[in-house]
């Protein structure tokens, strides 16, 4: 899956910034005279009416100081999907979504056979039901697991998948193994009865405590960061239409990635057992109730010592997201500048704020414990004081957040079929410092002048090589990129000195990017330079 498009992220942007700055000189569409649709801070007839007035809405006269624990540094958890490389939760079958294998590519289970629980109501005639289970990280590892399925209420299940071995029913379940060899396997639900349906599945090995929620593997690789960008487990970047509290996920769901993300609680609770501070990025079409409601529950039920890092949406203008068309299409209609692009970054402030004043009464007895993001685009300085400064928006924020890549270009035009690890390490390395030395001052002289931190929300190496995934992933399981890594981030703590959150904690690789700085659960360190390097530079080392 496509993860960033270069063209998109880089040169369409850069002339979105070229357009608006264009129309600013020749109408003032930057706020001066002549510009048309004044900045403002209210929602606007489009979307949703205005919300009671704030408890608090004074802003500290300075930026929280950063704690100084775990070195600043954070990641992006990865997506909890069976085929992602990551195992996160204890239970295998949380990772996967009810099918129907009788469909041309295994469709997905008519949603009215399943309930808020994620159980399967009832079957017709004929029919079975399907889900992958995601994989244990021994398995992933090259090691035989025994897997045990247990479940309440009356039907039957199988299994089936790669290379599978006979199976053992038990009381309420069945045990299999799961070969090393075998990359993929799922569960057949035969039969159910509708008055009493199979119910409460769990997967996970046989001699794991049944108790757990998470992976004790996952959540030792967490516990040495400091924050976790929740973005692959909400539906940010899907940017479904409705998001409102009826439909949310529940903890009971043994499915945990369907369109509506992951159970709030489950980031909580993990944000809990590994001492980080959550990251949450809010959907945009996100209604009040549910913004007013997430806040209260993370109020509630995080641990009083962690603070919640949250902004509204992913890349607002990233064009390879929904959301973008979405709001440029809100711009537009609400007449906020002459140019639409500028108009864009006017709307994501607009609604930025409405949505952070919202988190601002919730946590108006401790604002300590808040952190109110906003995100731009690292190579468009210019985007950042364009949002900063659009109405009242400053006094929601305490943040500026970019995400400052390197190496989007390093496999393209001359270079797309370059094998020469030497050269193309060589250039690499001035990528990575160039990033530092450029942009990266600008953005927080940007955040400076609102005084605002500046923290990235996303960072690391973002090389992608269509028709040369070799090289690719020769070039991040080098030595060498264990060295970029080290230097790139002493250089952040130079030009910064803030949170540098990573993306992301594990990934596969493809022509696509190799996003993961490990590429699945469990995968020994010593083959995982970019993993190496961020903690390593966590220890001080």
């Amino acid at each position: 899956m496509l993860r960033r498009s270069t063209t998109t992220k880089f040169n369409r942007l850069q002339a979105l910034r070229h357009i608006a700055l264009a129309t600013c000189l020749a109408t003032a569409a930057c706020g001066g005279e002549g510009a048309t649709g004044a900045p403002q801070t209210d929602t606007g007839s489009i979307v949703e009416p205005a919300g009671p007035d704030p408890v608090v809405v004074t802003p500290a006269p300075t930026p929280t100081p950063p704690r100084a624990s775990k070195a600043n540094v954070g990641i992006n958890v990865a997506g909890t999907s069976y085929w992602s490389g990551e195992r996160s939760f204890a239970n295998l079958a949380s990772g996967g979504n009810w099918t129907d294998p009788g469909t041309a590519g295994w469709g997905a289970l008519d949603p009215s056979q399943i309930d808020e629980n994620g159980t399967v109501k009832s079957l017709n005639a004929g029919q079975k039901a399907a889900i992958n289970l995601a994989r244990p990280a021994e398995q992933m590892q090259g090691k035989d697991v025994r897997i045990r399925c247990t479940y309440s209420g009356e039907g039957s299940l199988s299994y089936d998948g790669f290379y599978p071995r006979p199976m053992e029913i038990i009381q309420n379940g069945i045990e299999f193994t799961w070969i090393a060899t075998a990359t993929k396997t799922f569960l057949y639900l035969n039969k159910t009865n509708p008055e009493n349906p199979l119910r409460n599945l769990d997967c996970r090995e046989a001699d794991m405590d049944r108790n757990l929620l998470f992976a004790p593997e996952f959540i030792e690789s967490l516990r040495p960061f400091q924050v976790l960008r929740f973005l692959d487990w909400m539906p940010a970047n899907t940017n479904p239409a409705v998001v409102n509290w009826s439909i949310r996920t529940l903890p009971s769901n043994v499915s945990q990635t369907g369109a509506q993300g992951v159970a709030i609680e489950h980031m909580i609770d993990l944000a809990n057992q590994t001492q980080t501070d959550p990251w949450f990025t809010i959907p945009w079409n996100a209604d009040e109730t549910y913004i007013r409601n997430f806040a209260t529950l993370v109020r509630d039920r995080l641990s009083p010592d962690r603070k919640v890092y949250v902004e509204l949406t992913n890349e607002m203008w990233n064009a390879a997201f929904p959301v973008f068309n979405q709001i440029l299409a809100e711009a537009v209609a609400a007449n906020l500048a002459t140019d639409k692009y500028q108009g864009l970054l006017y709307r994501y402030a607009q609604k930025s704020a409405w949505a952070l004043k919202i988190w601002t009464e919730v946590f108006a007895a401790n604002p300590d414990r808040l952190v109110r993001v906003v995100a731009t685009q690292h190579d468009n300085p210019w985007q950042a004081g364009e949002v900063l400064g659009f109405g009242d928006t400053a006094q929601y924020v305490d943040a500026l957040a970019t995400a400052p890549y390197f190496g989007h270009d390093l496999l393209a035009g001359a270079n797309a079929a370059e094998t020469d690890l030497n050269k193309l390490f060589a250039l690499l390395a001035a990528q990575a410092k160039n990033v530092m030395a450029d942009k990266t001052s600008e953005n927080k002289a940007a955040a400076t002048k609102y005084r605002k931190r500046y923290i990235t929300y996303e960072a690391g190496q973002h090389i992608v090589a269509p028709g040369n995934q070799p090289t690719l992933a020769a070039l991040n399981r080098d030595q060498r990129m264990y060295d970029i890594y080290k230097t790139y981030m002493a250089d952040w703590k130079s030009n910064s000195g803030d949170l540098m959150v990573m993306f992301s904690a594990t990934g596969g690789i493809s022509q696509y990017g190799a996003w993961g700085i490990r590429e699945y659960a469990g995968q020994p360190l010593s083959e995982t330079p970019k993993r190496r390097a961020v903690l390593d530079f966590l220890a001080g080392k």
